[in-house]
């Protein structure tokens, strides 16, 4: 699901990072995982994994814990980039007796129009209660050798309570690169968090109901 998520982007204020979904926070390096990617056809990649999850006593109750599998189809042709993922977790808990299980879909596209690339993406996934929700859209544009991208998604059900308190977040972007050379650039990255009453997505060990914003500036070097 990671694979899939780098078409928005997984950096550390990139948007399905902050939020952060399933594919790209516990589940973005699995134990002892069995992988399967397949040839290009009709400009598409499919990959399969299986994870067995990590080795546990045998009295313990959650045998099954981050045990799971995933697939993916990715397509790729000229301007146009989409992705979908699909993820199960056989036990997600590792605490509780049983299995606690969570499914989680992600849909993701691009299209390059040259000096302009419009992104969206939609991710649904079992959170306690409620299914997390997550969908946005990012407009990334050239200038010579400076791209600037915006962007805003909507977050619903962060912490997947069923209670009257609203855990909703709003999240805002905005990204600026510039190549000095063929192989240094200076950046930097600006992300907004606006919380509903019982939402605490962003920066800093942020506070429910809070707004919380960070940003980030760098010089990258590639060798």
């Amino acid at each position: 699901m990671d694979d899939i998520a780098s078409i928005i982007g997984t950096k550390t204020y990139d948007v399905l990072s902050v939020v952060p979904i399933i594919g790209n926070g516990d589940y973005n390096r699995v134990d002892n995982a069995l992988t399967y990617v397949s040839p290009t056809v009709a400009n598409t990649v499919f990959q399969l994994q299986y994870s067995l999850g990590e080795e546990r006593a045998s009295t313990n109750t959650s045998q099954d814990f981050a045990k799971q599998v995933s697939a993916h189809a990715l397509y790729a042709n000229g301007p146009l980039t989409a992705g979908i993922s699909l993820m199960q977790v056989t036990d997600a808990d590792g605490v509780l007796a049983g299995k606690q299980g969570k499914d989680a879909v992600l849909l993701a596209g691009a299209y390059d129009f040259g000096s302009f690339k419009l992104s969206a993406y939609y991710d649904a996934e079992d959170k306690a209660a409620k299914k997390l929700k997550v969908y946005g859209l990012a407009a990334a544009f050239k200038f010579g050798e400076t791209t600037v991208s915006v962007g805003a998604a909507q977050a619903k059900d962060v912490n997947g309570s069923a209670a009257a308190a609203s855990d909703d977040a709003r999240l805002y972007t905005l990204q600026a690169s510039h190549n000095l050379s063929k192989r240094t650039a200076i950046y930097g990255n600006l992300t907004a968090v606006d919380n509903d009453t019982a939402s605490s997505l962003g920066f800093n060990n942020p506070v429910a109901g809070s707004n919380s914003n960070g940003i980030q500036v760098g010089l990258r070097h590639r060798f």
